[in-house]
C-alpha cells in the first residue's frame, strides 16, 4: 500500500492500528477475560471504531467529493449498534443494520480515497468493525437480551438515580466538511484573445471592452444614487421602547423549541452546581447539601423532560461557547444518571470534543463520572483504560479505583503504565487498596520525573505495607527537591523525625515546612513558628506559620483580613500583554455618570499573623505545650481528633484528604471516602472510621504509624 498523504485520518491511524492490536481475540487483559462478556467486548470494540471513523470524517479536509453521506452512514452504523447494545429492538435485526451500514460505509470510503488517500486507512477500520459485529450476532442467536421493564421517574433523595427515558438511541454527530464546488472548466483570458488579433482589431476590442466598463460602472452610480435617495426619503425609526416593555408579544414557542430551551436552562445549572459544591476555606462542608440537592433536582427535571432533551445533550456540547471543566462535569452527570449506552456514547464522544488535553476538562469528567450511576460505566471505564490516550487511561483507572471497581491486577497494569499521569492516579488507588506488589511497583519508579508522581509515590509508601518506608523517604529528604516527602514524614514519621523537620525550618523555614510542621505536631515547632513569624515579611509565609500554629496550639486567635476583589483561590491564565493600562471595560462601556467600582473587598477570618498574640497566648498554656509527646489543637494527638476535623472543621477539601490519609496510616483500616463525593456518601464514610479511630486512641500524643491491614 503506497504511503498516503498526510491528513486528519492519518492522525488517527497508527493510534487506531495499536488499539486494534490490544483488542485481538488472544488478549488477556483480566477485564476482557473475566468481567466482560465476549460479546459485549466485540461491540465496544466496533463502536470505538466507528467513532474513531467518524471522528476522523469530521476532521478531513474538504475535497470535491461529498462526504456527507458517507457520515450519515457511519451514523446509523452507530445507532444501530446502540440499539442491540441496549435492546430497544429486535439485536439481531439491529447488529445486522449495523453490518449493512459497515458494508455501505466501505463503499462509499473506497470512491472518497480516490480524492483524499488519507481516507484509505478508514476502510480497515470499517471493515474491522463489522468482523467484530459477527460475534454478537452469533450470541444473540442463542439468548437475546430484553430491554429493561419500564419503570416511573423517581427523584433522587441523597445520591443520585438512575432514570429511565423512553426514547431512541442518541444519534452521534458527525460534523463532516462541505464539498468544495467543482472547477469551473479552463477558458482562454482576454489577454490571450487579443494577442491573436491583427493591431486595428485589437485596437476595436479594447475600445468596445472600456466602453461596455463605463456603462457598467455608470449603471452602479445610479443605483447607489437611488438607494442613497430612498434611504433620506424613508420614514424615521420608531424609539425603542423603554426598558423593561416591549411592543409586540414574542411568538409562543414551539414544544421541541421550549424543551430545548429548559434543557439548556438545566444543563448550565448542572454546570454552576458542580462548581459551587466544591467548600472553600471557612464554609462548613456539609453546607453543600443545598448544591448537591440542587444538582440531583436539576438532573431528575432533565430526565423528565424526556428524549427531546437527552438527544439535544450533545448539541449543547458542542455548541456551549466555552469549552470548560464544568462542561465536562454537567455532561458527565447529566447522561450519567440516564439508562442506556449510548449515554455513555455520547459523554465519550463530548470529552473527546473538548479536549483530553485540558487537565481541568478531564478532572471535571472524572468528578462526575465518581458520582453518576451508571450501571454500564465500569465496562466503559475498562475500555477507557487501554486507551491510546493517557488522559482517557488516567481519567478510568482513577474512577475505577475511587469507586472500588478495580481490581488489584487492573491496578497493578495500570501503576505499569508508560504515563507518569496514568500512574500517579493509579498508586494511589493501588496504596489504598493495598495490593500485594505494591512495593515492587513503587520501586519501578524511583526515577520519577513528575512532581505529582513524586508526592503519590511517597504517600503510597506509608499509606501500603512497604517495608521501611520511613528510611527511603529520609534520604530523599536532603535532596533539592524534597518538598514532596515532607507531609508522608511529617504524619508517618517518629519524634525525631519530627524534631528534624523542627531543625531544617529554623535553618531556612518555607510554606511547605510550616505547612508539614503544623501536621507533625511536635513542641518545639511552636517557638521556630514564631520567630519565622516576626521574621518573615512574606505574607505567604506569614500566613502557613499562623495555620500551623493554630493546628498545633488550637488557639482560637483570629482577625479580619480584607482579601481584594475577584482574588479567587484558583489557577487563572497569565492576562494578554495590552498596549497601555486601560481601565477594564466594564467602566469603559458605561455611563460615566454610573460607572461601576472597582469592587469592595472581602472580608475573611483567618488566624492572626501577630507574633505578640501568639507568644502571649503560648506564655499563658506553656507547660501544656511542653515535653514531647506529638500536639494537635493542644492536646496530645490521637487519631479521633484527626477524625473531628474532618467532621466538624472549616477546612478546604485538600486539607479533608491529607486527614483522610492520616487516619489510614495511624490506624491501618482504610475506609472509602473522598470529599468529592454527596455527603451521605462521606457521612457513611465518617461512622465507619470512628470506632478504627477510637481503637487506635488508647496513646495520646503516640508516634509512628500502625501496620497496614487487610
Amino acid at each position: 500500500m503506497k504511503a498516503p498523504r498526510r491528513s486528519a485520518a492519518n492522525l488517527h491511524r497508527g493510534a487506531i492500528l495499536l488499539y486494534l492490536a490490544r483488542m485481538t481475540p488472544t488478549a488477556t487483559h483480566p477485564s476482557r477475560n473475566n468481567l466482560i462478556p465476549d460479546h459485549v467486548q466485540a461491540m465496544e470494540t466496533a463502536l470505538k471504531l466507528l467513532h474513531a471513523t467518524g471522528t476522523a470524517l469530521a476532521d478531513a479536509p474538504a475535497t470535491t467529493f461529498d462526504v456527507r453521506p458517507l457520515g450519515q452512514t457511519v451514523e446509523r452504523a452507530v445507532v444501530a449498534l446502540l440499539d442491540a447494545y441496549d435492546a430497544r429492538r429486535d439485536p439481531i435485526a439491529a447488529v445486522r443494520d449495523a453490518m449493512v451500514a459497515c458494508d455501505e460505509a466501505a463503499r462509499l470510503l473506497e470512491q472518497a480515497k480516490a480524492f483524499d488517500e488519507g481516507l484509505e486507512g478508514l476502510v480497515q477500520w470499517v471493515e474491522t468493525a463489522r468482523n467484530w459485529l459477527l460475534t454478537p450476532e452469533e450470541a444473540f442467536g442463542s439468548q437475546r437480551p430484553s430491554p429493561p421493564p419500564p419503570r416511573d421517574l423517581v427523584v433522587s433523595h441523597d445520591l443520585l438515580r438512575l432514570h429511565q427515558v423512553e426514547r431512541a438511541s442518541i444519534k452521534p454527530i458527525f460534523r463532516v466538511a462541505a464539498p468544495l464546488p467543482p472547477r469551473a472548466p479552463a477558458t482562454a483570458t482576454l489577454a490571450t484573445e487579443l494577442l491573436a488579433l491583427p493591431p486595428a482589431e485589437r485596437m476595436k476590442k479594447l475600445g468596445e471592452e472600456a466602453k461596455k466598463s463605463r456603462e457598467q460602472a455608470a449603471l452602479a452610480r445610479d443605483e447607489r444614487a437611488r438607494a442613497r435617495e430612498a434611504k433620506r426619503r424613508a420614514p424615521a425609526p420608531a424609539a425603542p421602547p423603554r426598558p423593561g416593555f416591549i411592543r409586540e408579544v414574542a411568538p409562543p414557542l414551539s414544544a421541541e423549541a421550549f424543551t430545548k430551551r429548559k434543557a439548556r436552562e438545566l444543563f448550565e445549572d448542572i454546570a454552576a452546581m458542580g462548581l459551587q459544591r466544591t467548600p472553600l476555606l471557612g464554609d462548613f462542608w456539609r453546607g453543600a447539601v443545598a448544591f448537591d440537592q440542587r444538582l440531583m433536582r436539576d438532573v431528575d427535571a432533565f430526565a423528565a423532560l424526556g428524549a427531546a432533551a437527552t438527544a439535544h445533550v450533545e448539541t449543547l456540547v458542542f455548541d456551549h461557547p466555552a469549552k470548560d471543566a464544568s462542561v465536562a462535569f454537567a455532561l458527565g452527570v447529566t447522561l450519567g444518571s440516564i439508562e442506556g449506552r449510548d449515554a455513555l456514547a455520547a459523554v465519550e464522544r463530548g470529552l473527546r470534543f473538548m479536549g483530553t488535553g485540558e487537565k481541568p476538562i478531564v478532572d471535571g469528567m472524572a468528578a462526575a463520572l465518581k458520582l453518576a450511576p451508571h450501571p454500564l460505566l465500569p465496562t466503559v471505564l475498562r475500555q477507557w483504560a487501554r486507551d491510546e490516550d493517557e488522559a482517557m487511561r488516567a481519567l478510568a483507572i482513577d474512577v475505577l479505583g475511587h469507586r472500588g471497581w478495580a481490581t488489584p491486577e487492573e491496578l497493578a497494569l495500570a501503576c505499569q503504565d508508560s504515563s507518569e499521569a496514568v500512574v500517579e492516579r493509579a498508586i494511589m488507588h493501588a496504596a489504598y487498596a493495598d495490593i500485594p506488589q505494591l512495593a515492587s511497583l513503587i520501586e519501578q519508579h524511583a526515577q520519577a520525573k513528575t512532581p505529582g508522581l513524586r508526592e503519590a509515590l511517597a504517600w503510597a509508601m506509608v499509606i501500603g505495607s512497604v517495608s521501611y518506608p520511613l528510611d527511603r523517604l529520609r534520604e530523599k529528604l536532603d535532596q533539592d527537591e524534597s518538598d514532596h516527602v515532607l507531609l508522608p514524614i511529617a504524619i508517618a514519621g517518629d519524634e525525631p523525625d519530627a524534631a528534624k523537620l523542627v531543625d531544617r525550618f529554623a535553618r531556612r523555614p518555607t510554606r511547605q515546612l510550616a505547612l508539614a510542621l503544623g501536621y507533625a505536631g511536635h513542641p518545639t515547632a511552636i517557638a521556630a513558628l514564631c520567630n519565622a513569624l516576626e521574621a518573615t515579611p512574606s505574607p505567604d509565609m506569614k500566613e502557613a506559620c499562623a495555620f500551623a500554629l493554630q493546628r498545633l496550639t488550637g488557639a482560637e486567635l483570629y482577625e479580619q483580613v480584607d482579601v481584594p476583589p475577584e482574588n479567587l483561590d484558583v489557577e487563572t491564565p497569565d492576562d494578554p500583554p495590552l498596549p497601555d493600562e486601560r481601565p477594564p471595560l466594564a467602566r469603559r462601556v458605561s455611563d460615566r455618570r454610573d460607572r461601576p467600582g472597582k469592587g469592595s473587598p472581602d472580608r475573611v477570618t483567618l488566624p492572626t499573623t501577630r507574633p505578640e498574640a501568639w507568644r502571649a497566648f503560648i506564655a499563658e498554656q506553656g507547660v501544656e505545650l511542653q515535653g514531647t509527646r506529638r500536639l494537635r489543637r493542644g492536646k496530645p494527638y490521637t487519631p479521633v481528633q484527626s477524625l473531628h476535623e474532618i467532621d466538624s472543621f472549616q477546612i478546604t477539601p485538600a486539607e479533608r484528604r491529607v486527614l483522610y490519609r492520616e487516619i489510614l496510616i495511624k490506624t491501618g483500616k482504610a475506609v472509602t471516602f473522598d470529599p468529592v463525593d454527596f455527603l451521605a456518601s462521606q457521612e457513611t464514610a465518617l461512622k465507619a472510621m470512628a470506632p478504627h479511630c477510637e481503637k487506635a486512641s488508647s496513646q495520646p500524643g503516640a508516634w509512628g504509624r500502625a501496620l497496614r491491614q487487610r
